[in-house]
């Protein structure tokens, strides 16, 4: 039977990241995937979604003041479908076994799943590992319509697989994901309405930072229908039709449900490794290890674990430990990075850092943001939030263009302390006054 010091699952962004570093440390390391190598979200939705995203904006700007039927016509879209092909061949073409089995990692395209605490069993043969990486990531989440199993519809994936152009695209979904895609084919030409079940979209949101971005989309064409939970799917000549509880009929061409993400944990017969889960996935400690299994990491997308971005700015055990030598040691308890990849983008970072450092040194460094730039990008909008000692507890940034924020996630990490309102407030060097809630 093979051993390695490491098996990672799944071969994303994030677990190609543990894989290669591990394997440049000198230890035997195998990468297990099932689908495709490179991983199935990234490169079937998160790589086409960027490069689509690119051309979006090129068209938007393009179209100031145009109708949506002239932008059509410049078919933006057939550029942005080329654009897709060839980024997703490039990006494929960097994970490929054969580039993995040059830096000495093992690959095993097969279904992995545990069955004991230090074996997994994969392609009819078993192995067994020092440590293992559980870097499975989501997958979109279908929900229980009646009538919907009968019809033609589509998830992120497919719809953005898609080489013609809806003409009319509903999207039902409040999070993220739905309005993501929204602007996205709202750029294109496409009519686009966002159907949500809640009564507002982004409702974990603060509510006047979700006011401004409804009003900014609205301004790409997009219409809304929310508080309209679904009550039945049915096909008609032309599309896709949909029922609402209230009933109201909504008519479309398209129908794509972006209702939320899930863990790809079922066929890792997680009980069989001695792995405990909840409904938040699996249970881990501050250093994204199994609290049952100390055998076991998590990281990525997967539920339950670090964020990629916290991933890359925390002491990881699993990465080279020079990278985060100004970091404390256990100064964090939690830190949660949520985004929304729309213009303006929606950036949210929630940070917890233990009670032994929120009295330490006075340092913040935001090293590498240029923050003197931020004011001039465009609409600008922090909200900062805290305890009655005006601790941070929540930091949400609305702007025009992408947030370059890797480098302030790392630097929040690096700091010494828990920063204050007023440390952040001065440090982002806004013109207008900083809005606190």
């Amino acid at each position: 039977m093979r051993r390695y010091d490491f098996v990672v699952l799944g071969s994303g962004t994030t677990g190609l990241e543990i894989a290669s570093r591990a394997a440049a440390q000198g230890h035997s390391v195998a990468v297990f995937e099932s689908h495709k190598l490179g991983g199935r979200t990234f490169l079937e939705e998160e790589v086409p979604f960027r490069a689509l995203r690119e051309v979006a904006r090129m068209a938007s700007a393009a179209a100031c003041g145009a109708t949506r039927a002239a932008v059509r016509d410049t078919d933006w879209w057939e550029m942005g479908r080329r654009h897709v092909a060839q980024v997703v061949a490039h990006e494929a073409s960097l994970r490929q076994g054969s580039v993995l089995r040059a830096q000495g990692i093992d690959v095993i395209e097969a279904s992995a799943h545990f069955i004991s605490e230090n074996q997994i069993e994969a392609g009819g043969r078993s192995f067994m590992f020092h440590r293992a990486v559980i870097a499975t990531g989501t997958e979109a989440v279908v929900p229980n319509i009646p009538g919907l199993a009968g019809c033609s519809w589509l998830l992120p994936s497919s719809l953005l697989a898609k080489t013609d152009l809806p003409e009319h695209l509903l999207v039902l979904g409040d999070g993220s994901a739905a309005l993501e895609l929204a602007q996205l084919f709202a750029r294109f030409g496409s009519r686009v309405t966002v159907v949500t079940r809640a009564a507002n979209i982004l409702s974990d949101w603060d509510p006047e930072i979700r006011t401004r971005l409804r009003g900014h989309l609205r301004r790409d064409g997009i219409e809304f229908s929310e508080n309209s939970p679904p009550f039945r799917v049915t096909h008609y000549a032309e599309g896709v039709a949909i029922s609402m509880a209230t009933g109201s009929l909504m008519q479309a061409t398209h129908l794509v449900v972006a209702e939320g993400r899930a863990s790809r944990l079922d066929a890792l017969d997680l009980r069989a490794g001695g792995i405990d889960k909840d409904e938040k996935g699996i249970r881990l400690d501050g250093q994204g290890r199994s609290v049952t299994n100390r055998r076991v990491f998590a990281a990525g997308s997967t539920p339950g674990t670090w964020s990629e971005q916290a991933l890359l700015a925390l002491r990881h055990p699993l990465l080279p430990t020079r990278w985060f030598e100004t970091i404390p040691q256990g100064s964090f308890q939690q830190l949660k990075r949520q985004s929304v990849r729309v213009d303006p983008e929606l950036v949210r970072l929630e940070l917890n850092f233990s009670s032994s450092d929120a009295s330490g040194g006075k340092q913040l460094r935001l090293e590498g943001l240029p923050l003197d730039a931020v004011p001039s990008r465009g609409s600008f909008l922090a909200k900062l939030s805290g305890d009655q000692q005006g601790l941070l507890q929540s930091l949400i940034l609305l702007r025009e263009g992408a947030i370059q924020d890797g480098d302030l996630v790392q630097s929040l990490a690096t700091a010494k302390h828990r920063p204050t309102i007023s440390e952040v407030s001065a440090l982002l060097q806004l013109r207008a006054p900083l809005q606190t809630t």
